[in-house]
């Protein structure tokens, strides 16, 4: 099933929830459209979660998914830049926010429509 990262923290915030987990042979977590907003949407609540935060969160599925024997993959499915100043600062979107992205253990990475927009923006981020 589809769930958010936001829901899935909520749900299984908790070591007693958290064992409820059924891992599948193969998992996947899938990030998109975060438009630059690293520090999440603080002024909406339930969207506040951070780059840190996600990454905290898959470490903590990576783990409990390999204890069972069972792989996690993290994928972002695109639209990393266009969205806030931080991203569109530089002649080059999202160059500011690359060094934070490859932090991240995605297993893989699409570009969205907005990637595209500027061929500058592709090359940062194959590079």
């Amino acid at each position: 099933s589809i769930v958010s990262i936001e829901e899935l923290a909520v749900r299984y915030s908790s070591e007693l929830n958290a064992a409820k987990i059924k891992f599948q042979d193969i998992n996947l977590i899938q990030l998109t459209d975060v438009h630059s907003w690293l520090s999440g949407h603080m002024h909406e609540e339930g969207n506040e979660a951070t780059y840190a935060d996600v990454l905290a969160f898959v470490e903590h599925l990576q783990e409990m998914a390999w204890k069972d024997g069972k792989d996690i993959f993290l994928f972002n499915t695109g639209d990393i830049v266009e969205g806030t100043g931080l991203s569109d600062a530089t002649s080059v979107h999202g160059s500011l926010i690359t060094p934070i992205i490859e932090q991240m253990p995605f297993a893989a990475l699409t570009c969205g429509n907005h990637e595209l927009y500027h061929n500058s923006t592709i090359t940062n981020l194959v590079s």
